[in-house]
C-alpha cells in the first residue's frame, strides 16, 4: 500500500491517465470513513489538478440513436420500449426526444398503450348481436372487469362450444384457449376474451331478461340462451318424437323466458330436474330447472326460427327438419345416433388433448 498522502505526480496518474475516482483512490491508499474521496478532493485542489465534471463518464445519446429513437417513437414504441433497446433511462430518452421537438405522450396514456398488447375493438352496436351475447351470457359466459377491460370466459369440454364463443368475440380481441382441470379430475378447456368497455352491456346482472330486449330482439336472445343451455333430442324409442329443453338454475328466469315464447311453439312445461344436493359428478348447489317441448310441430318450428349459432345445435336442427320435411332420412334414430356419437368422439378428443396438453406441454 502505498503511503500517505499521494504525491501530485500519483494523483496525476490515477485521477487524470487511469480515471479512477476519488473514492477508489482514497481505498488505494487505505483511506475510509464516511466520505473517503473528500480528502483526495483535497489533494487535487490543492496540487491544482482539475476536478471532472461528475456527469462527464456518463455516455450520452448519440445523434443517430436520437434519430432512431425519434423514429419509433411515432412508430407506437414507449419510452419503456426504447429504454430496453438502448443502455439508458426512460426519463434520458425523454429528454433526447423533447431535445428534438418531439412532443412525448401523457404518460397515463403511454402506459395505457403499452399494457394493451392486443387491439380491443368496440362493439359493433348492433341490438339483434347484443341480444345474442346476452343470452348466451346469462346462460354460461362468466363476466368480470379485468382492469380497463370486459372479460368474458367459459369453458367446455365441447369444441363446438369453444368455437361458438372465439366466433363470437374474435372480430371484437385476442381470445385466449387453454386446457384446465376441473375438480372432479376431468379435463376441458378454457377461453377467454378482454373486450373494450362499449362491451359493458354484458356486466349487468339482474337475473331477467333486460328492457332492452324488445320482441324483435327476443328471439336472438333466446338463441344465446339456448345456445349455452338448451337441448335437442330425438327418442330412441319410437324414432319420431322430438324433444327441445332449456336448464338452468334461475327459475324466475325460466318463467319469464316461458312467457314470451312464441305461441307457436306451444305450452312449455317446466319441472324440477335436479334438485340442490344431488350427487352426481357434481353436488348440485341450487335446484335445478328445466322448460322442455316435444310436440314435433312446434319443435320444428322453434328450430327453424330460433337464430340460434351452436355448430351442434345447428348440426341437429337440419337433420330434424330435413327429415320430417324434406324426408331425406328414412331412419331418423340411426342418422341421429351417427350424429350424436361424432359429438361424443369430438368430446372425448378434445379432453384428451387437453390433458396431453397439460401433462407434456
Amino acid at each position: 500500500m502505498p503511503s500517505w498522502p499521494p504525491t501530485k505526480g500519483e494523483l496525476e496518474e490515477l485521477y487524470l491517465n487511469e480515471s479512477l475516482s476519488a473514492d477508489a483512490i482514497a481505498a488505494r491508499y487505505g483511506r475510509s470513513g464516511k466520505y473517503p474521496g473528500a480528502i483526495v478532493y483535497h489533494y487535487l485542489r490543492k496540487y491544482g489538478i482539475p476536478i471532472r465534471d461528475k456527469c462527464a463518464w456518463q455516455r450520452h445519446l448519440t445523434e443517430e440513436e436520437i434519430a432512431t429513437c425519434v423514429k419509433e417513437y411515432n412508430e407506437g414504441k414507449s419510452l419503456w420500449d426504447l429504454a430496453d433497446e438502448f443502455p439508458f433511462s426512460a426519463e434520458t430518452i425523454r429528454k433526447g426526444l423533447i431535445s428534438h421537438g418531439v412532443e412525448t405522450r401523457d404518460k397515463v396514456e403511454a402506459q395505457i398503450q403499452k399494457v394493451q398488447k392486443y387491439e380491443k375493438k368496440p362493439f359493433s352496436g348492433d341490438p339483434h348481436e347484443k341480444a345474442y351475447l346476452y343470452g348466451l351470457k346469462q346462460g354460461d359466459l362468466w363476466v368480470t372487469r379485468h382492469g380497463r377491460a370486459i372479460r368474458v370466459k367459459t369453458s367446455s369440454t365441447h369444441p363446438a362450444m369453444i368455437e361458438l364463443v372465439a366466433s363470437c368475440f374474435l372480430p371484437y380481441g385476442a381470445v385466449h384457449i387453454i386446457p384446465r382441470r376441473c375438480k372432479n379430475g376431468e379435463f376441458e378447456w378454457s377461453i377467454e376474451c378482454d373486450l373494450n368497455r362499449s362491451f359493458s352491456f354484458l356486466e349487468e346482472d339482474t337475473g331477467r331478461i333486460p328492457a332492452w330486449v324488445d320482441d324483435d330482439a327476443f328471439a336472438h336472445y333466446l338463441a344465446g340462451f339456448f345456445d349455452a343451455e338448451g337441448c335437442v333430442m330425438v327418442a330412441p324409442s319410437s324414432g319420431s318424437k322430438v324433444r327441445i329443453s332449456i336448464s338452468n338454475t334461475n327459475l324466475p328466469l325460466l318463467k319469464e323466458i316461458r312467457s314470451r315464447v312464441r305461441p307457436d311453439y306451444g305450452e312449455w312445461r317446466l319441472r324440477l330436474v335436479t334438485p340442490a344436493g344431488h350427487v352426481g359428478l357434481v353436488t348440485a348447489k341450487l335446484d335445478c330447472w328445466q322448460l322442455e317441448r316435444d310436440a314435433r310441430g312446434p319443435c320444428l318450428a322453434f328450430l327453424k326460427q330460433i337464430p340460434f349459432r351452436h355448430p351442434e345445435k345447428k348440426e341437429k336442427a337440419r337433420l330434424l327438419v330435413n327429415h320430417f320435411e324434406n324426408f331425406e332420412y328414412g331412419d331418423l334414430v340411426a342418422e341421429y345416433r351417427k350424429l350424436v356419437g361424432g359429438i361424443h368422439y369430438d368430446r372425448d378428443t378434445f379432453k384428451t388433448l387437453a390433458k396431453e396438453t397439460l401433462e407434456y406441454g
